[in-house]
């Protein structure tokens, strides 16, 4: 009956946030961008590399092959 508001919290924006990513990356696929026409996006910069910590995941690979 009356106006409601949500407060949104920190905890409520990073899944908005990747679903937003997702469905903006499946629609420029969809639309015709191939997955090349991507890569200079977010997704394959090096804030990606830093925030997965890639470089540390290729050393504990390159350890447990060795």
């Amino acid at each position: 009956s009356g106006l409601r508001t949500r407060v949104v919290g920190s905890s409520d924006i990073t899944p908005f946030g990747a679903v937003k990513a997702t469905y903006d990356t499946l629609k420029a696929l969809r639309d015709g961008a191939s997955p090349s026409d991507l890569d200079d996006s977010i997704a394959s910069s090096e804030l990606m590399a830093q925030v997965t910590r890639l470089a540390e995941y290729d050393e504990w690979i390159d350890e447990f092959l060795n």
